[in-house]
């Protein structure tokens, strides 16, 4: 393999290996993952850089890749299948605690060879005649188990076999565009499930020494921390020096990430090199060797690792720094990039899922950036240096963390030159306030202050950048192809500037070559990127300004668009209707709540608006006051600063209805304006038209779901009627406004959003002989307590021939109707 740095090419084409294999990929990255395989294939064998061997072994590589993250995938469902039969019931939980950490009252155990049963009895006393289903309820292999639970006076010790009485569930993926994914994220975690205990007891096994040190100095570090500091630095110390963010101020973790220093209260590459590399220097100043220095500094790491929860940046930074002071001890020279793709491929075949986890992604791409921007021209003073550095790591992760996060810290660039210099003392300032407080507690507190000041101005610093304007850009989600059109803009212009930089470092001049010079050694070099590609004749004959131009190019077409014609979106809210409508700039929302999801506003509705770059909604109509209707707007105005709303819609007879005071008095308090709507009143943005015919009249109706507002929606040829919670009788009376008015003739309908969640009162075979939907579009809650939608219900719509969208099967439903080309006029 004739390339400098062949374990890059090996991590690369692993990661393809589990790229293609991945449904979590989708089918868009996985083709381009397989057709960048070949390429980087062929290009070996026509530059003559593979040999047979190495191409069989790159080829061992892409299947290893792929078959390990099938492995991983079969292990996690085997486990869930287990998991689901145990679903609702009370459980007993045996496994070997790996980990314990405490905060506020509440404990978090890992278990691992974790075994599940039922609370009740044993599968020994079980009588020969018991089913094999009753069998399969006792002693279910289900993997590495999260338990969490109240604190309790037994704190047990890694190694020892616990015993846990609770309930578990099988992990929800996201069920909508934005919403974090838990089921993903644990799997990132190597985690097979999660339960919530009431009882724990120590059924056997024996305590490991090492770990149980490890575990006991966590925990008074933490305890210390909680005496030396206020809850909110508490917090933030917790996360630096423990790993442990369960304490953390959800306030400033927010404020931290909307500036674009988030990053620091990960334990990272940062934190162990100020541990690691410190005591390095530290002992070889003081005459140690580097072999000593090196060993006992790597003891240090490992065991930091260790004690903060071997994260996957955690254990990126380790594997990177004892491969560094291998280096150092063997007298070899230490390449960065060689040892990242080291890194990558041992934690990715310990597992897989981790490549999808944004801690990872971000980890690695940051160490990238800074491996690339050595081979790149640079200025030659330190801060424009820097500058020129966090500018280019934010171009390499922008994709990742608009993917993630939705948001842009503008001016995160900026801060992170002031933020970064200082966390080196804020952690030895934490580290020093620890130790001295075991012989002096006023000492430890003078130690620790030098830290808690910087954290203050950290706050200070991050308060005041989000008061500017533009501070943190709402960019939305990309798309797929977008991103990988970015990232190969990015590529390409990175090759073009390593060329230039090659060249000049060749020609021996100092000063900038001219463009001459350039193109003269462009001829003469072939190889950028050492153990990459070689640029070719493209990279040779590229004018620079076309390649930057096209990663302008590629960055504009990033941040996600509105839709072209009209997009409804039903929201997997639960129990309960959450629809948003949007057509050009103009976005409306037709409900927004739920009765099983209590944090629905937070976890679904907000995350969904961000992810599609909405921070404005232009019309919220609520068609009646139950909670499951509004619960998620009424958060909106009362909680979320970022989401505007700039016009609530209500029922026109519920005007003087207490029960919409609340929404009322938030909408007042935002400076949204108030429009009641009833039977006659017309909304029009666009092409789009939503006319009113329920309720009529202003009279007040005591009963909710009976002045549900009913609205058809128009849009050129499409017709979509939304009928809230209507029964059987509101819907008479609003065919008979359709027949009143003249629309009933005319009123055949693309969409019914049925009534009442599949109600047995709803959705009347009236409504479906005049209408004749084509499709019909539930929103209820798997396994509600109402039995929605009614056997009887789904009966009639199956009979009319309706097509049935479920949002408890299929999650969130999108429906596009695409804009159609104006017709010209002949005059």
């Amino acid at each position: 393999m004739n390339y400098k740095r062949p374990l890059l090419l090996m991590a690369v084409v692993y990661v393809l290996g589990v790229c293609v294999s991945a449904g979590e990929c989708g089918s868009i990255l996985r083709w381009t993952m397989g057709i960048l395989l070949i390429c980087l294939l062929f290009h070996g064998v026509k530059k003559k850089k593979l040999r047979r061997s190495a191409l069989a072994l790159l080829f061992v590589l892409f299947l290893a890749g792929g078959l390990r993250y099938r492995l991983s995938k079969q292990a996690f469902q085997r486990s869930e299948e287990r998991i689901q039969l145990f679903s609702g019931l009370r459980v007993r939980l045996c496994g070997e605690l790996q980990e314990y950490t405490e905060a506020e009252g509440k404990a978090k155990l890992r278990l691992r060879n974790c075994t599940l049963s039922s609370a009740y009895g044993r599968k020994e006393s079980l009588p020969i005649s018991a089913s094999e289903q009753m069998r399969a309820r006792y002693d279910q292999p289900v993997g590495t188990i999260l338990v969490y639970l109240d604190a309790s006076e037994i704190r047990p010790l890694p190694g020892e076999l616990l015993k846990v009485y609770g309930k578990i569930s099988p992990m929800e993926a996201a069920r909508n565009e934005g919403e974090f994914d838990f089921r993903l994220y644990y799997r990132t975690q190597s985690v097979h499930g999660t339960m919530y205990g009431t009882e724990v007891s120590v059924v056997g096994g024996e305590p490991k020494p090492f770990a149980e040190g490890l575990q006991k100095l966590r925990l008074q570090i933490g305890s210390i921390l909680d005496q030396l500091l206020p809850p909110q630095d508490a917090g933030i110390y917790r996360a630096l020096l423990t790993g442990d963010k369960s304490a953390m101020d959800e306030d400033i973790r927010s404020l931290y990430q909307d500036a674009g220093i988030a990053h620091i209260l990960a334990v990272s590459g940062l934190h162990l090199s100020i541990l690691g590399v410190g005591m390095y220097e530290l002992l070889r100043r003081f005459g140690g060797s580097k072999a000593f220095s090196g060993v006992l500094a790597a003891l240090i790491i490992v065991s930091y690792g260790i004690l903060t929860g071997s994260s996957g940046s955690a254990l990126r930074a380790v594997i990177m720094l004892l491969l560094r002071f291998l280096g150092a001890a063997a007298g070899r020279s230490y390449d960065m990039l060689s040892a990242l793709a080291t890194a990558a491929l041992l934690l990715l075949w310990k597992e897989p899922y981790m490549l999808f986890g944004s801690g990872f992604q971000l980890s690695f791409l940051a160490v990238l950036s800074i491996g690339l921007c050595a081979m790149l021209p640079s200025p030659k003073k330190p801060l424009l240096n820097s500058l020129w550095t966090s500018l280019y790591l934010q171009l390499l992760t922008l994709p990742i963390i608009l993917f993630h996060y939705f948001r842009f810290p503008l001016y995160g660039i900026f801060l992170n030159l002031i933020v970064l210099p200082l966390m080196s003392s804020v952690v030895y300032s934490g580290i020093f306030g620890v130790v001295l407080f075991l012989v002096s507690p006023w000492a430890a507190a003078v130690a620790i202050g030098g830290g808690h000041t910087i954290l203050r101005l950290y706050t200070l610093l991050c308060t005041q950048c989000a008061r500017l304007p533009l501070s943190s850009l709402l960019l939305g989600r990309p798309s797929m192809p977008c991103i990988l059109l970015y990232y190969a803009a990015l590529a390409l212009a990175t090759l073009r500037l390593m060329r230039q930089e090659k060249c000049k470092k060749e020609s021996g001049n100092v000063e900038k070559p001219s463009l001459h010079t350039v193109r003269k050694e462009q001829n003469r070099v072939s190889d950028p990127l050492p153990g990459s590609l070689d640029g070719g004749n493209l990279l040779r004959r590229l004018p620079l300004p076309i390649a930057l131009l096209s990663l302008l190019l590629a960055l504009y077409a990033l941040p996600a668009k509105p839709p072209q014609g009209l997009e409804i979106t039903a929201l997997d809210v639960g129990q309960g209707d959450g629809f948003v409508l949007r057509h050009q700039d103009v976005v409306m929302t037709v409900d927004g709540g739920s009765t099983s999801n209590k944090s629905l506003g937070k976890n679904v509705l907000l995350p969904y608006l961000e992810s599609q770059g909405i921070d404005y909604i232009d019309l919220a109509l609520i068609t009646h006051c139950d909670a499951d209707h509004y619960s998620g707007i009424l958060y909106l105005l009362e909680e979320e600063e970022h989401i505007r709303i700039g016009e609530l819609l209500l029922p026109r007879v519920a005007e003087h209805d207490t029960r919409y005071d609340a929404l009322r008095e938030a909408a007042e308090a935002r400076g949204t304006q108030l429009r009641y709507v009833g039977s006659g009143d017309m909304l029009r943005f666009g092409d789009v038209e939503l006319r009113a015919y329920y309720p009529v009249g202003v009279e007040p109706i005591q009963e909710a779901n009976a002045h549900s507002i009913g609205m058809l929606l128009r849009y050129q040829d499409f017709q979509m009627l939304f009928t809230g919670d209507m029964d059987e009788t509101c819907e008479a009376v609003l065919l008979g406004e359709l027949a009143r008015t003249g629309e009933r003739a005319n009123a055949s309908i693309d969409v019914l959003k049925v009534g009442h969640h599949g109600s047995h009162t709803s959705t009347s075979e009236a409504l479906l002989e005049a209408l004749q939907p084509e499709t019909a579009l539930l929103s209820y809650g798997v396994g509600n307590d109402y039995g929605h939608p009614h056997a009887e219900t789904l009966e009639r719509l199956t009979r009319y021939g309706v097509r049935m969208l479920k949002t408890g099967e299929l999650g969130e439903i999108r429906i596009t109707v695409p804009e159609k080309p104006a017709k010209e006029s002949k005059g």
